[in-house]
């Protein structure tokens, strides 16, 4: 004999004189609510340790940032200098290159180039091309063209200088070997 019991059968009057249908329904309802809680609970454990986790990767990568900043920072310093360097030292020392611009600061610091001869000597880490150079003109013009290149962002070391009597009109002959340095 299975009786069905519909929402209807119960007559929700007689509730109130029945107080362990009473106590089992607050039972029942603790008992749901203590679980939901339960549930509830275990998620926000989990939700906790997550945004541990988080916080713990967030903190990493802020010290990443810190360092690639760091790193940056040096790059770009580093940068700057290689560009500097760069200048100093141009990448070829093209012999017609450096002969050209010694014709023009002879022409603009009024001496006459008298000869020029060019080998071109290897170094370790740089090429040196050596220019022998004999020119003329007042003393104070063969001075002022010898300290252009102690000025040149373009690295020049002059290894000899030979500046000879007077001649006619104030003039002068020197010798002079100039380094042209190149990586």
């Amino acid at each position: 004999m299975n009786k069905d019991i519909k929402l209807s059968d119960i007559k929700f009057s007689n509730i109130k004189d029945s107080p362990a249908l009473i106590t089992a329904i607050i039972s029942l309802f603790i008992i749901a609510v203590l679980a939901l809680s339960i549930f509830y609970i275990s998620d926000i454990f989990k939700i906790k340790g997550e945004i541990e986790i988080a916080r713990d990767e967030y903190k990493q990568n802020c010290e990443r940032i810190v360092s690639l900043q760091k790193v940056r920072a040096l790059y770009n310093t580093l940068a700057a200098e290689k560009e500097m360097l760069d200048e100093m030292l141009p990448e070829t020392a093209d012999v017609y290159i450096v002969m050209q611009h010694i014709y023009d600061l002879c022409d603009e610091y009024n001496v006459e180039v008298v000869s020029m001869d060019t080998p071109v000597l290897s170094a370790t880490y740089t090429t040196e091309t050596s220019i022998t150079l004999s020119i003329s003109g007042t003393y104070n013009n063969i001075i002022s063209f010898i300290d252009h290149f102690t000025r040149e962002k373009a690295i020049h070391r002059v290894e000899k200088v030979n500046i000879g009597d007077m001649a006619e009109n104030s003039i002068r002959q020197a010798d002079i070997v100039i380094v042209a340095l190149s990586v």
